[in-house]
């Protein structure tokens, strides 16, 4: 059966769904380990994901992932390099050549998509706690840097949302939250 898509609802090929949560996994894993990671420039995340290791090691590997999209990745990679260098400097003929540099254009275009839904996600996670934090500790405002803190590592929060946790729990009043 055959299943048409309507040109108004964007949708993502197998390569390019591959490589967004390629993207989402290592942000979320690198994530982990810096609290503060979107207060980064999207460019030097784009970097360190797909500019600082090779996605897809091997030629047999290589051809493999390619597959019958061999020539479309290679004339992406050309126009890509055209517009930004004037000339191709990849070497079309190394098939781990061609994967790497297809996936670093690919990482560029889903780049946006992927921090658009981890700060989604962190929002989400950021009210949860405050949630919380009005539940157990809204009365007892000598508590409040202990209960922040006790947050902060249930629920990963960086800096700059503990911070945004705090102002929210002092803004209260004008917001739709109540003790």
């Amino acid at each position: 059966m055959l299943t048409l898509h309507s040109p108004a609802q964007p949708r993502r090929d197998t390569k390019e769904q591959e490589i967004y949560d390629f993207a989402l996994d290592r942000l979320r894993e690198m994530r982990d380990y810096d609290r503060d990671l979107f207060t980064k420039d999207s460019s030097e995340l784009h970097h360190q994901i797909f500019n600082t290791d090779y996605y897809i090691v091997g030629r047999y590997q290589a051809r493999q992932w390619l597959g019958e999209d061999t020539f479309d990745c290679i004339g992406t990679i050309k126009e890509y390099e055209e517009n930004n260098f004037g000339e191709c400097h990849t070497d079309l003929s190394e098939p781990e050549h061609v994967v790497n540099m297809y996936v670093y254009i690919l990482g560029e275009e889903v780049m946006a998509d992927v921090i658009e839904q981890l700060e989604t996600e962190r929002d989400e996670v950021l009210e949860n706690a405050f949630d919380e934090l009005l539940e157990e500790y809204c009365d007892s405002d000598d508590e409040l840097d202990e209960a922040i803190e006790t947050l902060k590592e249930k629920f990963n929060l960086s800096d700059v949302e503990t911070t945004t946790l705090t102002e929210m729990f002092w803004n209260k009043d004008s917001c739709v939250y109540s003790c």
